[in-house]
């Protein structure tokens, strides 16, 4: 198995709509407050121009910050097949997630077994804002960056690759790589 130098690739993850997928959560919580949403309409971003501020705000507190709802999220497809190649590959990945409750989202990963089978307190770093994604990202050296958002990319300065995680086809093109799945995700990684 070929492995790749650890000096030439470093991958920041996003956690929330690159690891976990709230697509199903987000449709059946936004139908308790009288939307419809299907799964194209989910993404943060999209999200963003569907729903009134109060509304999105309840719906992303319950996703994140209840424990009964925020622990029923899945794993994307093939995110721990995807996880176990990079390690194989030895191939260093870092998670860079915006969750304010840094043991919620522990607990999740774990329920999703891939705390600390692939996530840890070495390589997982929560924090604040985009901008502080891009200071972290500069700390670990990082050359490549997923996340579903396009504020998240804009904002990451120092990071030369960057991929929006887009599953539903759904974002507006723009100064990153678009991948609807996570072999689209590790063709680009492995390509480099």
């Amino acid at each position: 198995m070929r492995k790749r130098s650890q000096s030439n690739i470093k991958i920041g993850l996003d956690m929330d709509g690159v690891l976990i997928d709230h697509t199903g959560i987000r449709i059946k919580l936004a139908k308790e407050y009288g939307f419809a949403l299907i799964p194209k309409d989910t993404p943060s971003d999209i999200l963003r121009t569907i729903l009134p501020d109060k509304e999105r705000w309840a719906i992303q507190n319950t996703i994140y910050n209840d424990p009964l709802v925020s622990l029923e999220a899945p794993l994307i497809k093939n995110v721990e097949e995807s996880l176990k190649r990079l390690t194989e590959l030895e191939i260093p990945f870092f998670l860079i997630s915006r969750r304010k409750d840094a043991n919620l989202a522990m607990r999740l990963l774990e329920a999703r077994g891939i705390w600390p089978r692939y996530f840890n307190p070495e390589n997982t770093h929560f924090v604040i804002t985009p901008e502080d994604k891009d200071t972290e990202a500069i700390k670990l050296g990082i050359t490549h960056y997923v996340d579903d958002e396009t504020k998240v990319l804009k904002a990451l300065n120092s990071v030369p690759h960057k991929i929006l995680f887009d599953p539903y086809d759904a974002q507006e093109e723009g100064d990153y790589v678009r991948a609807h799945s996570w072999e689209d995700v590790m063709q680009h990684f492995l390509n480099q």
